[in-house]
C-alpha cells in the first residue's frame, strides 16, 4: 500500500487535494492512502521519520520558516526513496524542485486530470 503525506500551509488548498487524490485512488484502484496532511512542514517531517510514507505531494511556497525546497531537502537526508511531487504556482522553482529529485511538479492551479496522470505515472513507476 502506497502512503501518502500532504504539505500545504493552506487548510482549503490539502482538503481539495485530499479529495481529489482520495477520488483518483477510488477510480484507478489503487492501493494508495492518505496517511498524513499538515499544514506545518516540521509537522510532516516528524510524522516521515516515525512512520511509513512513500509519497509526499507538498506546496513550495509554505508561508512557514521552512519552505517546501528545504522540507524536500530534509525528506531526502532522512529518507532518499520517498517520492517528492511538488505542486505550486512558483515556475522560477522548478530547477531547485528537480535538484531534489523530484518526481513531478504541477503547476497551480491544477485540476484532478492533471494529478491524476501524475498519480498514474507514479503507480506505473513503482511497478516497474
Amino acid at each position: 500500500m502506497l502512503n501518502f503525506g500532504l504539505c500545504d500551509d493552506s487548510q482549503s488548498a490539502i482538503t481539495r487535494l485530499s479529495r481529489m487524490l482520495d477520488s483518483i485512488i477510488m477510480q484507478n484502484n489503487l492501493d494508495g492512502q492518505i496517511v498524513f496532511s499538515a499544514q506545518n512542514p516540521t509537522d510532516l517531517l516528524k510524522y516521515i521519520k516515525e512512520n511509513s510514507v512513500h509519497v509526499v505531494i507538498l506546496d513550495i511556497d509554505l508561508n512557514n520558516e521552512m519552505s517546501g525546497l528545504k522540507l524536500a531537502e530534509a525528506i531526502r537526508k532522512y529518507n532518499k526513496s520517498i517520492y517528492i511531487i511538488f505542486i505550486t504556482a512558483h515556475f522560477e522553482y522548478i530547477v531547485s524542485a528537480y535538484e531534489c529529485k523530484t518526481f513531478d511538479f504541477i503547476h497551480k492551479p491544477f485540476n484532478i486530470y492533471t494529478l491524476e496522470k501524475t498519480i498514474n505515472r507514479l503507480s506505473e513507476d513503482i511497478r516497474n
